[in-house]
């Protein structure tokens, strides 16, 4: 599939996605940065409020970031909608992104590990393709990207 990147001043890669709002019964769109360094995709807290995504009490996530290490909270993110494709149930963390950003999520790893993802920065398109990796590429919470003993085979196949 692909989708059209939206113009901005900054060089990150911002696409809209499509949100389940369970409460008003209806999809919001959410707008979002893809982000291939993130493991995980972060939803804003404020928007995970208005969502009514309950965060996990008992489960913190621990990330490093540029300014250290910090615990997000975390909860799952009923449905989205990328493109023609449906996500449901995705585990997120749950940060304040910063208003300058001027976005609703970051699209994770444990999101984007699922496509073959292409760039085009030149013509402002991203072209998500589903197309699972074998078996043996995979380790629980890892994308092949992320993994050093298995990337070379990967290039052989």
């Amino acid at each position: 599939m692909k989708l059209k990147m939206k113009n901005t001043p900054s060089s990150a890669v911002r696409i809209d996605l499509l949100v389940w709002v369970p409460s008003q019964k209806r999809f919001v769109i959410m707008p979002t940065v893809l982000d291939t360094g993130a493991s995980i995709t972060i939803l804003d807290a404020e928007l995970a409020n208005i969502l009514d995504i309950k965060p996990d009490k008992k489960l913190g996530l621990r990330t490093a970031t540029a300014a250290g290490i910090i615990t997000l909270s975390t909860g799952i993110l009923p449905k989205i909608i990328i493109g023609n494709m449906a996500i449901s149930d995705t585990p997120i963390a749950i940060s304040n992104l910063p208003k300058e950003l001027e976005v609703r999520c970051v699209l994770g790893m444990n999101v984007l590990r699922e496509f073959l993802v292409e760039i085009d920065s030149l013509n402002k398109n991203i072209t998500l393709t589903k197309q699972p990796l074998p078996k043996k590429f995979y380790k629980e919470g890892y994308s092949i990207s992320m993994l050093n003993d298995g990337f070379d085979d990967a290039r052989e196949a």
